[in-house]
């Protein structure tokens, strides 16, 4: 479990170990970590969820699996560090299936690591996400998405870009709608 100090410290070492052996690392991240790192929660997170990687020319490039370089890395700073092997992993590159919601390349805010180079996703485009992932969830005992969105406090200009992208990707006659309006009277956004 990271804590924000050991999150920081686990990246710094990655970023060093890619750059003693040449390789950079463009890693688009979103999840717990983004969260932790932007002061939204305070409970530890469990692993570092990479859902691209940002090309050259800034691009999304998919990250699943992780380049073979990149994950030795990985696995060594987990040894290293006494980390589960999959702390830094992209198996949230599955967000990546709708794309991302309009303006979220721009807003992407870099972190660098040496050659890691951490991307954070910005508020506006968290919240969409967890939205999505909010409704997704709706009837499970725990909805640590909802929770996420509620801790985001987003304010109306958020929900709607977030709101705006849900009904982009989703089916009209989708039974998600009602979830989602659901979702919305329990955060205080009537519909």
């Amino acid at each position: 479990m990271f804590n924000v100090t050991a999150l920081m410290e686990a990246l710094a070492s990655l970023g060093k170990l890619l750059a003693e052996r040449g390789i950079q690392f463009n890693a688009i991240v979103l999840g717990g970590a983004n969260l932790l790192v932007s002061g939204v929660i305070e409970r530890p997170t469990i692993d570092v969820d990479v859902i691209a990687e940002r090309g050259p020319d800034g691009e999304l490039l998919p990250s699943t699996p992780l380049p073979a370089a990149v994950a030795e890395a990985v696995a060594v700073v987990a040894r290293m560090q006494g980390l589960p092997i999959d702390w830094f992993n992209s198996v949230a590159g599955s967000e990546l299936q709708f794309g991302v919601p309009e303006g979220c390349l721009a807003r992407l805010r870099p972190q660098e690591f040496d050659a890691l180079t951490v991307w954070w996703v910005d508020r506006r485009d968290i919240t969409a996400f967890k939205l999505i992932a909010a409704v997704d969830h709706v009837g499970r005992p725990v909805n640590k998405h909802f929770e996420d969105l509620r801790l985001l406090g987003p304010t109306v200009d958020e929900m709607l870009h977030a709101v705006a992208w849900f009904e982009q990707i989703t089916a009209p006659s989708s039974a998600a709608f009602n979830d989602l309006a659901c979702i919305l009277s329990e955060l205080g956004f009537g519909r």
